[in-house]
């Protein structure tokens, strides 16, 4: 199956952009100079754009400039969940579990999200600009997509129904926002007769002077697939994780069982 959907196409739109009616393209800018497409090339390209880029294409569309990176997919069953959860069938997450169960504190209900609107977006901020953020690695736009996404999602009562968001406060930080996760709560039967969602974005704070946080993006992952099953009322689940590279396609690939991959072509063509 393809990361892109209707819900997870949110995931890639900044405070500029605008989705185009039902389909998987958006606009970039507010001018519509700058056009994404998603899973599959356009018949027709609009006049007024000046560069179309191509995301997540299921086949290689022989353009100059292409390349190819995997989209990995995860399996979490329920011997994940935390009835089931032992040192001898998940070492790694029990042992996790075990240190974070008293010390974090997730708040799912929409009030908590309002209220402390702010303080999501200073954690943003703060990963932005610390030593493995955002600017460092160059992904100053996926933390302004982040920042649009809780904007937009506060503002949409429709995606408020349809996608599940986590915020996590650590109790001995005074609860302070040390990460977040947003999943869909719809799900698609994929090729391999599994329930698959594709995992929207997820956040957090590695490092901290008074704490150690060390497993915490296995932790927020971990409770994230928990709760999306319970919601969603299945024992186990596909995540779709999308395409990455380095230390990130390394997490994706080890640390949680792998169900598939699959080849996604992308490319930004220069129309004038």
């Amino acid at each position: 199956m393809n990361y892109v959907n209707s819900l997870s196409i949110y995931g890639f739109m900044n405070k500029n952009c605008q989705k185009i009616d039902n389909s998987l393209s958006f606009w970039k800018t507010k001018s519509h100079s700058q056009l994404v497409s998603c899973i599959e090339p356009l018949d027709v390209i609009p006049e007024n754009v000046q560069k179309l880029s191509y995301m997540y294409l299921d086949k290689d569309p022989g353009i100059k400039g292409t390349y190819m990176t995997e989209q990995i997919t995860s399996i979490i069953d329920n011997t994940f969940l935390k009835d089931n959860l032992t040192r001898k069938n998940h070492k790694e997450i029990f042992e996790t579990y075990r240190k974070y169960q008293s010390r974090i504190t997730v708040h799912e209900d929409l009030d908590y999200i309002q209220r402390h609107y702010d303080d999501i977006i200073e954690m943003i901020e703060e990963w932005r600009y610390a030593d493995y953020g955002g600017m460092k690695y160059m992904w100053q736009e996926r933390a302004g997509v982040d920042k649009a996404f809780f904007k937009k999602y506060l503002e949409d009562i429709f995606l408020q129904h349809q996608i599940s968001v986590y915020i996590f406060t650590h109790n001995e930080l005074d609860n302070k926002i040390i990460g977040y996760s947003v999943m869909p709560n719809i799900y698609s039967i994929n090729n391999h007769h599994v329930p698959e969602v594709s995992y929207m974005l997820r956040k957090c704070l590695l490092k901290n002077d008074k704490v150690n946080l060390r497993n915490i993006t296995e932790y927020i992952d971990w409770i994230t697939f928990c709760n999306t099953m319970k919601n969603l009322n299945i024992d186990i689940l596909a995540v779709n994780w999308g395409c990455s590279d380095k230390g990130v396609k390394w997490y994706k690939e080890h640390k949680w069982p792998l169900l598939y991959k699959e080849n996604k072509y992308f490319v930004n063509i220069k129309l004038s």
